[in-house]
């Protein structure tokens, strides 16, 4: 059974943040629900300073405002003070939080491998959640 069939029976509509909408792919393969705001996520990928709106709803959803998230997922190819400071909000509430790459890192892994261990990590920081 491929692993994010497992995640989606075991961890499906458990809900979780992220800081750029490359994850988007991985919460859809796996029926996570990601409640980031899609501003936030957008101008973070594209490099930008995300509307202040979309920066209070983000640190909101973070301190466990309007809803609960279980696991904020970052790309540890994109560090900057914002993403930094989200991290550690989360950290501070409790959140943990999965580190994922939008290119295969290191580079001499497969695709597959790659992949394994994105979904690996994710499905570890929600079992510990759980």
């Amino acid at each position: 059974m491929k692993q994010e069939t497992v995640v989606k029976q075991q961890f499906g509509g458990v809900t979780v943040a992220a800081t750029e909408d490359v994850f988007t792919y991985m919460a859809n393969a796996t029926g996570l629900d990601l409640i980031s705001p899609p501003g936030f996520m957008q101008a973070v990928a594209e490099g930008n300073e995300p509307a202040a709106q979309d920066v209070a709803a983000m640190q909101n959803l973070i301190e466990g405002g309007t809803s609960s998230v279980h696991i904020l997922v970052y790309n540890k190819q994109t560090v900057t003070p914002l993403t930094e400071n989200i991290k550690q909000l989360a950290a501070k509430n409790g959140i943990p939080t999965v580190g994922v790459t939008e290119t295969i890192q290191p580079p001499t892994l497969t695709f597959q491998a790659w992949m394994e261990g994105e979904i690996a990590a994710l499905t570890n920081a929600l079992s510990a959640q759980a």
